[in-house]
């Protein structure tokens, strides 16, 4: 995780994109080499003219560019599968079954986590219930808004969900 600071005029942006548009998701694929365009291209279908007109709307775009350019470098890829969203439905602990995913909450509380050592894997396997995943509850651990996250998936991957709190909370998430 790289943590990160919350720009100046972030919080007022995303409280008038989650309250003023019925924005639920963008998606797309991103080429490196054009990442900013392809960002463009996705997002103006989603977010009103005066949205992407507003002067936070270049950092937020600049920023999902650079995130976007990064995990390409990770992955060793020309493209990445692009998504960003209001919809938080993992309300259970889960790892990802891709390889990697980077992500990062940009409006709303950030995802929780479980560091090595404090999930009990079996549990998680075998159980429906969170409470017998979590070992050490004082160990859980949450990402700050727009912080970074690259989180390895597969069988020994991130175990992570939605915090409860922002379930039902306005959240900006890629």
């Amino acid at each position: 995780i790289v943590h990160r600071g919350t720009p100046a005029g972030s919080k007022t942006y995303f409280r008038k994109l989650v309250e003023q548009v019925d924005f639920d998701e963008a998606q797309g694929i991103v080429c490196k080499s054009h990442a900013k365009d392809d960002l463009r291209r996705i997002l103006a279908a989603k977010i009103p003219k005066k949205l992407r007109g507003h002067d936070f709307y270049e950092t937020w775009l600049s920023d999902m560019t650079e995130v976007c350019k990064t995990f390409c470098d990770v992955l060793k890829s020309k493209a990445v599968s692009f998504w960003v969203g209001s919809d938080r439905g993992c309300v259970r602990y889960h790892v990802d079954w891709v390889p990697f995913r980077m992500l990062v909450t940009y409006h709303g509380k950030g995802t929780e986590l479980l560091p090595d050592g404090v999930a009990d894997r079996e549990a998680f396997l075998d159980s429906n219930n969170d409470n017998q995943v979590v070992e050490d509850p004082n160990a859980v651990k949450f990402m700050r808004p727009w912080d970074i996250a690259l989180f390895r998936g597969g069988p020994d991957g991130v175990v992570h969900r939605t915090p409860d709190s922002a379930l039902d909370a306005p959240t900006i998430l890629m």
